[in-house]
């Protein structure tokens, strides 16, 4: 029987939190890859609060705080200038100001909104509902802390074990802005079963009374600090399960077997798992004709070659067993 492909499994094991980290060279404190200017987003809760507040045009126009948009400027003494729009006017050529709904001032420290609108010189003190005042504050001392664990902590670049790692467990699997569970986004997660990249650096020391190790990832669009007992090596799942397969497959003799692809579209895996689907894309389509070389399924997947009938060129790889039908 023809050998089967397994994967090469290269570099350091890196899930013990600290141990392994300290040959990297390491990079100075308050570096942080792709750092976003805002940790968290503190937007949602303040506009809540703006939604809340008894601001004349937000009052008036029954402005919901899923319709309302806002542009924040600092000014002096960290007073943000918060610019109001309502969502469901858009500014037109003929109406360049729909929407406007004027400007409130918010004091972070006493937690003050001020309506300026119609006086600078005299603002009118507006209410809202304190809940999400309580909220905004926590935000943004969060914000605050965080930041500052992120400018002390030394970073090391890093050869992960796996480039990839598969998120385990059950429910959401949060990130944090750093490597600490005080610092947990809560507006930013993965599920298990979603692969992340590993982002290249790590840690060279635990925050302060942290336990837990973590791991710097990316997913789409996002990024930051995952605890590893949610993540697993995909290089290792994927070895692990052609193991398992070679193993199973050696103790039964089956004949090799010749099949039609019967799908649109055919994708191969490098090993017998859904989450091993071969990163290239390659595939199979419709009509096409393979060999497997254990004729019997394994895991509902099959070992198949495929020869382009043109080029000549061989393909091997796992693929799903219920997109082929027996010659």
């Amino acid at each position: 029987m023809e050998k089967l492909a397994t994967l090469a499994v290269v570099g350091i094991v890196l899930l013990a939190p600290w141990a392994a980290l300290q040959a990297v060279t390491p990079v100075g404190p308050g570096f942080t890859p792709n750092r976003p200017a805002s940790l968290f987003d503190c937007q949602a809760p303040l506009i809540k609060l703006l939604a809340s507040s008894n601001q004349a045009l937000i009052r008036a126009e029954k402005v919901p705080a899923d319709k309302l948009e806002i542009n924040i400027e600092p000014r002096a003494n960290g007073i943000q200038a918060i610019q109001l729009f309502d969502r469901r006017k858009p500014p037109t050529p003929d109406s360049p100001g729909a929407g406007h709904l004027g400007w409130v001032m918010y004091d972070p420290q006493t937690g003050q909104l001020l309506d300026n609108s119609a006086d600078e010189q005299h603002p009118l003190q507006l209410t809202f509902n304190p809940q999400y005042g309580k909220q905004y504050q926590q935000c943004l001392q969060k914000e605050q802390r965080c930041a500052a664990i992120l400018d002390q902590m030394k970073l090391g670049p890093i050869i992960a074990d796996s480039p990839k790692y598969v998120v385990r467990g059950k429910g959401r699997a949060y990130f944090h802005a750093a490597p600490t569970e005080l610092c947990v986004n809560e507006s930013q997660f993965v599920i298990p079963d979603d692969k992340v990249q590993v982002v290249g650096y790590a840690a060279l020391e635990p925050v302060e009374g942290e336990k837990n190790g973590y791991l710097l990832v990316g997913y789409g669009n996002a990024s930051g600090w995952i605890n590893v007992d949610r993540l697993a090596p995909l290089d290792e799942i994927c070895h692990d399960a052609q193991a398992d397969a070679e193993a199973a497959i050696s103790k039964v003799a089956s004949p090799t077997a010749k099949y039609l692809v019967k799908s649109k579209k055919l994708y191969f895996y490098d090993s017998p798992d859904e989450l091993c689907q071969d990163e290239g894309g390659k595939f199979v389509v419709n009509g096409d004709s393979v060999t497997a070389t254990h004729g019997q399924p394994y895991k509902e997947f099959l070992f198949v070659s495929y020869i382009h009938p043109k080029t000549g060129d061989k393909t091997t790889g796992w693929v799903k067993a219920d997109g082929l039908v027996g010659q």
